[in-house]
């Protein structure tokens, strides 16, 4: 069985790769797709999952609601049946997408979507093996975070990529502000070496959509930034919440100017400590005390609040800045 589900997704990820090797493969894509829906019903058959993907307020309960929350594995087993009913669910309704854009399933119609599908097999893997534990679905993993930086590339390339997508020019510039803004507020929070805020229900508390690059203006004594009046990158900030809220398409030109004006945050710096030259891949901003930029901030985090609840604040090993201290 172990082989059979290898052999499953290693074809189909093979055969609509393209490359010269993935000839020696004697079935067709087709065949290879088929084979990963064909298992995919044959575990949830054997399995006996009850197929609730077309029950939205159950789905919605299961999965995104409290979706930071700790699960039983009572819980857990539930969660994971309905994400591999979903995934079913999805991928038939690719195949039939396929079928009618292409009018087959063939080579060339189903490697136009290798991406997805690709995506499709990773993110199936740890609910798979959980029902098949001695198993192995498929062999690797992709990292479900972003770096800050990366939202702000994938920001950029939005404002050139209307000749080399099917999306237009208009709506590009509008999505690279979207990416524009979350990549300054991520930046912000990982700055601060900030991992997440949750209360004994798992929610965040309600701040302003500015608390944290307010906190750092009002912290800048234990901050050093690079060359930045920091009143002009705030009021860059409040632009993409300007454009955002109100569906205001900027000047191409004005987005291509705040990408150049903030990237020099978010670029790899360097900074003598202890007589040694540390390099941050993470950012070039400099933190001074980082003991006490946490006391701080756990301290403003409470002051904005409810009085009544008590949340937790947990920080990453390693902030988005150069930590002298």
């Amino acid at each position: 069985m172990e082989e059979r589900i290898n052999t499953i997704t290693h074809n189909l990820t093979q055969k609509i790769s393209g490359k010269p090797y993935s000839k020696n493969i004697k079935k067709t894509a087709k065949e290879c797709f088929i084979d990963l829906l064909e298992y995919l019903e044959k575990l949830k058959h054997t399995h006996k999952f009850k197929d609730k993907s077309h029950t939205s307020n159950y789905v919605i309960g299961l999965i995104y609601k409290n979706h930071t929350k700790g699960k039983t594995k009572v819980e857990y087993r539930n969660y994971a049946r309905q994400q591999i009913c979903l995934a079913i669910k999805y991928l038939k309704s690719l195949k039939d997408l396929i079928e009618q854009k292409h009018g087959k399933l063939s080579f060339h119609s189903i490697s136009k979507y290798s991406h997805l599908i690709h995506d499709f097999i990773i993110d199936l893997k740890p609910f798979i093996e959980h029902f098949e534990p001695s198993q192995v679905f498929f062999d690797g993993w992709k990292n479900y975070n972003h770096n800050s930086i990366e939202i702000l590339r994938a920001g950029e390339s939005f404002i050139w990529s209307s000749s080399l997508i099917p999306i237009k020019q208009k709506e590009a510039t509008n999505f690279s502000v979207f990416a524009l803004r979350q990549s300054l507020e991520i930046k912000f929070k990982r700055i601060l070496g900030l991992h997440s805020i949750h209360n004994k229900n798992h929610n965040g508390p309600k701040v302003r959509h500015d608390f944290f690059i307010n906190f750092i203006s009002k912290n800048s004594d234990l901050l050093e930034f690079p060359d930045y009046n920091f009143s002009d990158l705030f009021n860059l900030y409040s632009w993409t919440n300007h454009c955002i809220h109100n569906a205001v398409i900027p000047r191409v030109w004005e987005l291509m100017f705040a990408y150049d004006y903030v990237r020099e945050i978010f670029n790899a710096g360097k900074a003598k400590v202890n007589g040694k030259t540390i390099l941050a891949v993470g950012g070039n901003v400099k933190i001074k005390d980082y003991q006490v930029l946490k006391e701080r901030l756990c301290l403003k985090i409470g002051q904005e609040c409810s009085i009544d609840e008590i949340y937790c604040v947990s920080f990453m090993a390693t902030p988005e800045a150069i930590v002298l201290k």
